[in-house]
């Protein structure tokens, strides 16, 4: 928080410091930092994508779902939000969609092991 007090004004700190406050168990804190972050910065993709990140933890999919969406329509290559995007459809109950993501991240980043390993996964529980 100090970096705050240097630049205030900074969206990477305001993520960084979201991130950090999520892995310290301060959900509400790392949201409300999170969302800052993308106020001052909307084409910060990865400040959306760990927006969703958390929402998936609060079970709360289809804001995960839409947060992963504005971070690939930022930046169609960000491969970690499909992968986050996919594991939201899975929670959601919407495997097929999962498995489109997936293929989808792979035809960008076909050595992705993620997206390979989930693609294998699910298409096998299909």
């Amino acid at each position: 928080s100090h970096a705050l007090e240097v630049d205030p004004n900074s969206a990477m700190i305001h993520n960084n410091l979201g991130v950090a406050l999520y892995y310290n168990g301060e959900i509400q804190r790392s949201v409300s930092e999170l969302q800052r972050a993308v106020e001052i910065d909307p084409g910060l993709a990865e400040g959306f994508n760990n927006v969703g990140f958390i929402y998936i933890d609060l079970a709360e999919y289809a804001k995960a779902i839409e947060q992963f969406q504005i971070a690939v329509d930022i930046d169609p290559t960000y491969i970690v939000a499909y992968n986050n995007m996919g594991r939201a459809f899975v929670k959601y109950g919407e495997i097929d969609r999962a498995i489109a993501v997936w293929e989808y991240a792979l035809s960008i980043q076909p050595a992705n092991r993620i997206a390979q390993r989930n693609l294998v996964k699910y298409q096998n529980d299909q």
